[in-house]
């Protein structure tokens, strides 16, 4: 097909590693937002397993990616892992109790653990052998830019007068 195809889908596909970074990034600056902290609570406990929710989604996601790459290819595994990002920011953006929040983050959790075991593998097997190194190291390229611009979208969202201050970040998941 070409070089300049094989780049295109490579960056389109590493946008599961943007997610990551973004998603792990932007719960730092909600967190801490006034609006949000008026809504739920600002507990150290609670706060603590809205962050860590998402580690345990991922861990279960990467756990069933394997599973799901070999029975329905790599393509429909990363689709899957789309869904479930769109369910778990939903669930996150529009959640008016913690219990909600916790389930989207668990859910946006479970989608970056497919996300960030497929994406790789999927870019490994599409590259060319003189481009591999680079297309595949995109992941990682895109893992940190989605924690540079999670950290300027929370930065820009703290000015915001309302409950979107902490819903927007979350919904742009």
């Amino acid at each position: 097909m070409g070089l300049f195809y094989n780049i295109f889908i490579a960056v389109f596909s590493s946008i599961g590693a943007f997610l990551f970074g973004y998603d792990s990034g932007i719960i730092a600056s909600v967190i801490t937002m006034d609006h949000y902290k008026a809504h739920f609570t600002n507990k150290s406990t609670i706060q603590g397993a809205v962050v860590s929710t998402f580690n345990g989604g991922c861990f279960f996601g990467a756990l069933g990616a394997g599973w799901l790459n070999d029975r329905l290819g790599r393509k429909r595994t990363i689709q899957i892992g789309c869904v479930f990002s769109i369910w778990g920011g939903a669930m996150q953006s529009g959640a008016s109790n913690v219990a909600t929040l916790l389930v989207g983050r668990i859910i946006g959790g479970i989608a970056i653990g497919i996300l960030s075991m497929t994406v790789p593998l999927y870019n490994t097997e599409i590259a060319p052998p003189e481009n591999r190194g680079l297309l595949v190291g995109l992941t990682q390229q895109m893992l940190g830019i989605g924690f540079i611009v999670a950290n300027w979208v929370g930065y820009g969202c703290q000015f915001i007068g309302s409950d979107a201050s902490w819903r927007l970040p979350l919904g742009l998941q």
